[in-house]
């Protein structure tokens, strides 16, 4: 057995030791406390869960290159925290200290972390500028004779920062979120240069969602710091959910950073194989993740899942056992639309951009309710007469596309609003730039997937959106998941 294998089964046994010791929630020493963490329901904004979490002292001797199984369930309560409360939602496009950062202040404040700071949580909902909001705080280990301190990026609850997750640049790294990631670490590195000299610093970063690539992208310039303020062994980086936010060197892609390199290892991804957000940016476009990623094998403990996931909603949990296979076939139709990054970027990045910002920024009602828009045609009508001139010219070709495919084999014919919806899509990339050879090449590679799936409605979007593959983003997924698991032994690891 290697050093390293016996210190990752020393480190099991320490984090059994320690659950086990606190499962009627009793700390069986000062160091150990358990933390309820609020956060809305991810279906709804009128109801929120609770949940609790084991935190230890004892977690942080260890090297952040020892997986620790407790940490990362730790990990998951403070990245879900940091979401928008829900009582803030009333004020979503008011531009105040509002209580955004409400839970993840609670989780503070009842594990004794002091000095909190709290950037960008006074940012309207409706401001789509390339940012997250993130709360730094630390807290006196003495029994260690170092500081930990807690970064943790908001990914739940952001508004109109949906429209920088479109937002993929040219370069290396997803520009939206390096942006971001470069905000934490500056802020990070102003905050650590504010404690005692003499004090040894310890880094705890997660996040979920576009917190978690944010987080990833981050944990990755600190372990590789300007400045010797803090060693890598010394980051505990736990990401959930996280799409892919860098791009990867290799020979396809030779301008990419190496991201398996194993000075990433203290940074861990954890995934639900089912969820198609991971999946984004395209892998083909060589986008990946730094450091170790693992996903569930949920086939393992799936009983033990919906166990958890009732107690948690008070609802049964019941997986679409065709999720992975719908995950993998977005993956492949969006593959086939777009080959090439750069032909996304050009043409339609500003779009789908603009198109996100438009459908999550909110206007106040009559009783002064923020009210979300959810009309993709008026959304379209700005076009004028260019977009009724393109959604009729692609409404013929798309009808042309189905006579031929009718004709070479029996398929599904399509539903009125799945036409609509090949055609609207369409023609946002005929009157973004796209030729009328590109338009047709976008018409028949959406064809192909509604027609072969036999999918209706707005089924791709609505998959990715609002269908039974977004349930497998939520937050209740992952904390189920990860509260029936024993140990990393039932993850697979990804290349």
């Amino acid at each position: 057995m290697s050093i390293l294998q016996l210190k990752k089964k020393l480190s099991f046994i320490l984090a059994a030791a320690i659950y086990l010791t606190g499962t009627n929630k009793v700390a069986s020493a000062a160091e150990d406390t358990w933390f309820t963490v609020k956060a809305p329901f991810s279906n709804t904004e009128t109801k929120e869960f609770e949940q609790s979490f084991l935190f230890s002292e004892r977690f942080f001797p260890e090297s952040g290159y020892i997986y620790q199984h407790e940490l990362a369930k730790a990990s998951l309560g403070m990245a879900v925290a940091a979401f928008s409360s829900l009582e803030s939602m009333r004020g979503y496009g008011v531009s105040a200290n509002i209580g955004r950062e409400k839970n993840i202040s609670a989780v503070y404040k009842s594990l004794g972390f002091e000095n909190c700071r709290y950037f960008n949580y006074d940012a309207p909902l409706n401001d789509s500028s390339a940012k997250v909001a993130f709360s730094i705080a630390s807290k006196p280990i003495k029994a260690g004779n170092y500081t930990l301190v807690a970064v943790v990026p908001r990914g739940g609850g952001y508004g109109a920062e949906w429209g920088g997750n479109f937002v993929v640049g040219d370069g290396v790294y997803h520009e939206s979120w390096y942006g971001a990631a470069r905000g934490v670490v500056s802020a990070l590195t102003e905050y650590i240069r504010g404690l005692s000299a003499d004090s040894k610093v310890k880094i705890w970063l997660t996040g979920y969602s576009r917190g978690g690539a944010v987080a990833n992208l981050a944990a990755a310039m600190l372990d590789k710091p300007e400045q010797a303020m803090w060693k890598p062994e010394d980051i505990y980086a736990y990401t959930f959910a996280a799409p892919r936010p860098v791009v990867s060197k290799s020979s396809a892609h030779p301008e990419g950073e190496f991201t398996a390199d194993p000075l990433f290892d203290n940074i861990y991804n954890i995934i639900n194989p089912a969820d198609p957000y991971p999946n984004l940016p395209l892998a083909n476009w060589g986008f990946n993740w730094y450091g170790v990623s693992y996903c569930f094998q949920t086939q393992l403990f799936s009983q033990d899942v919906s166990v958890e996931y009732r107690k948690l909603t008070e609802k049964e949990y019941n997986p679409d056992l065709t999720a992975g296979q719908r995950t993998r076939g977005i993956e492949e139709t969006l593959m086939a639309l777009y080959p090439d990054k750069a032909l996304y970027v050009k043409k339609l990045q500003p779009v789908l951009s603009e198109f996100a910002t438009f459908l999550w920024t909110k206007q106040p009602d009559a009783d002064g309710n923020w009210v979300q828009r959810e009309s993709m045609a008026e959304f379209f009508y700005r076009y004028g007469d260019k977009g009724k001139n393109s959604y009729n010219a692609a409404m013929i070709l798309l009808r042309l596309e189905e006579a031929v495919r009718a004709k070479v084999k029996a398929v599904t014919p399509l539903s009125s609003q799945s036409r609509e919806t090949i055609a609207l899509f369409s023609a946002f990339c005929q009157v973004n730039g796209f030729t009328p050879g590109e338009m047709k090449r976008i018409i028949t590679v959406l064809a192909e997937y509604f027609q072969e799936t036999g999918a209706d409605g707005f089924a791709l979007g609505m998959d990715l959106f609002k269908g039974t593959l977004r349930q497998e983003h939520y937050p209740e997924v992952y904390i189920a998941c990860m509260r029936a698991m024993d140990a990393e032994q039932q993850f697979a690891r990804l290349k």
